[in-house]
């Protein structure tokens, strides 16, 4: 397993890039799930979209979060009630079977939804960026910034330098607000090594590293999908906890775990829906 960013939606501590570790204070992580020159594809294969509107027309010329808003520098046909966008995962071909469905519209401007304009505006760079990790709408870092920019703070953990970025209506003028900003984050690698780290300068309780770790994203990599070009389709999970006794009791037959923490060895998990005595080592 790997650090890494969470494709769409926030939470605490995570962020970061592929193989990178997540911020420690929370917020949305790196590029989302929706809008951006490269999903406009996912317009021109929904079946809400109008006959004759051939939506790459835009590919240049739109900003966004890369969550739920796009900004055209040109107008947009949308008729009725706008474009029905099928999500599809970063890397993937097709939507899953069980994919989500949005319905996309226009948002028309009073003054506050002209400011989020404005931020989606200037913040689109740094988010389409693929070497800076985005947390929360605004504070972008460089992952790839040189050793004046970063420092080691032991246990697993690096603070970087960045900036914070905003648009503020002022008396007949608008603003633009840039800080420099210091965040805390995972240090890039394998799971068991950042673990390993944080045990040996903070002790073995398991309870401390479980909040250590609680809602940090990963790029699970035991498991390699990719699609027809070749490029590995990203398996994104969000670590709850360590493994307990009570895992799984809802279940018909929930996995066995010998103590609280147990590893990989120490964890077993039935073969079959039936539970007919066999039983698979967690690897």
């Amino acid at each position: 397993m790997k650090p890494t960013k969470r494709l769409g939606h926030g939470g605490r501590r995570e962020g970061g890039g592929s193989g990178f570790g997540g911020a420690r204070d929370g917020g949305r992580g790196g590029r989302g799930g929706f809008g951006g020159p490269g999903d406009i594809e996912l317009f021109n294969q929904g079946p809400g979209q109008p006959p004759g509107v051939d939506l790459n027309l835009y590919r240049n010329d739109v900003a966004t979060d890369f969550m739920s808003t796009m900004i055209s520098r040109n107008n947009i046909e949308v008729e009725g009630d706008g474009y029905l966008v099928t999500y599809r995962a970063e890397n993937e071909d097709d939507p899953a079977p069980n994919a989500k469905q949005y319905r996309a519209g226009l948002m028309f401007g009073s003054k506050e939804e002209i400011i989020q304009a404005l931020n989606i505006v200037v913040g689109h760079h740094p988010k389409a960026a693929s070497t800076i990790t985005t947390v929360a709408a605004n504070r972008h870092f460089d992952r790839n910034s040189g050793p004046h920019d970063k420092m080691s703070l032991g246990a697993g953990l690096q603070a970087i330098r960045g900036f914070f970025v905003s648009v503020r209506a002022a008396t007949a003028r608008i603003l633009v607000n840039v800080q420099v900003k210091n965040m805390a984050f995972y240090n890039e690698g394998p799971l068991d090594g950042i673990m390993r780290e944080y045990t040996q300068q903070n002790g073995p309780n398991k309870l401390n590293l479980a909040k250590f770790l609680k809602k940090l994203s990963v790029d699970v990599t035991h498991i390699v999908r990719s699609n027809r070009s070749g490029r590995r389709i990203p398996r994104i999970k969000t670590i709850q906890g360590l493994a307990t006794k009570d895992d799984g009791r809802s279940q018909a037959h929930p996995p066995i775990v010998n103590h609280f923490g147990a590893g990989t060895k120490e964890v077993q998990c039935y073969l079959d829906d039936a539970g007919e005595g066999k039983s698979l080592r967690r690897r």
